[in-house]
């Protein structure tokens, strides 16, 4: 809708809707075979092709923004890079307050899980539906912002993520848990210990008071 009538043509909102209704049927198709295989290595399998299929993609947008964009990617103006940081940086502040308000009760690793799912956006579905909206340098010149997205959020979440690992806030302990097995592990199954946890030093703090 930023574009106007002149750039976005019904046939550029039909190749919106159609990738927006294969993401869907994608998104059940993949609840329906998690339900079939009740199995978390399966599951597991699963989520190692969907990355696969990720890299894949972004790739191919790399491909496009440096054989069809006016200005390739490596070549966009600080102000653009600027523009794209600021607000992951703001989101990630915002959020971790909101977070950590006391009203909400949530735990430390259920804080940092809030902010990632908060913040990290899809870069995958922006360069699918540029790569259908757009049409040669058009696209090469769109497909620039989600490729910048998609790279500066992975590196802020990513140090994000590595200073709540040292801070102790995750669902592993870093003085017992190393970093490349934390990476490699999923250690989901603590979560309820943890809001336990936090129940009985609840209970621990209204008895003494």
């Amino acid at each position: 809708l930023l574009y106007g009538e002149s750039h976005f043509t019904p046939e550029r909102f039909a190749s919106v809707l159609q990738s927006l209704c294969i993401i869907l049927v994608a998104l059940v198709l993949g609840l329906l075979l998690s339900r079939c295989f009740d199995s978390q290595r399966a599951r597991d399998n699963f989520t190692k092709i969907a990355n696969l299929v990720g890299i894949m993609l972004f790739v191919l947008s790399l491909f496009v923004s440096s054989n069809r964009s006016r200005t390739p990617v490596w070549r966009q103006p600080v102000a653009r890079h600027l523009a794209i940081v600021l607000p992951i940086l703001c989101a990630i502040a915002i959020t971790l307050c909101v977070s950590s308000i006391r009203l909400l009760s949530l735990t430390k690793p259920e804080r940092v899980s809030v902010i990632i799912e908060a913040c990290y956006q899809n870069p995958g579905l922006a360069c699918s539906i540029v790569l259908s909206m757009f049409r040669g340098q058009d696209a090469g010149d769109a497909i620039a912002v989600p490729i910048l997205y998609g790279t500066y959020e992975a590196i802020l979440l990513g140090v994000f993520c590595l200073v709540m690992y040292f801070a102790n806030w995750t669902l592993v302990d870093p003085s017992k848990v190393s970093l490349c097995e934390a990476i490699r592990g999923n250690f989901q199954h603590r979560a309820a210990h943890f809001v336990d946890q936090q129940a009985l030093s609840e209970r621990e703090m209204h008895s003494v008071s």
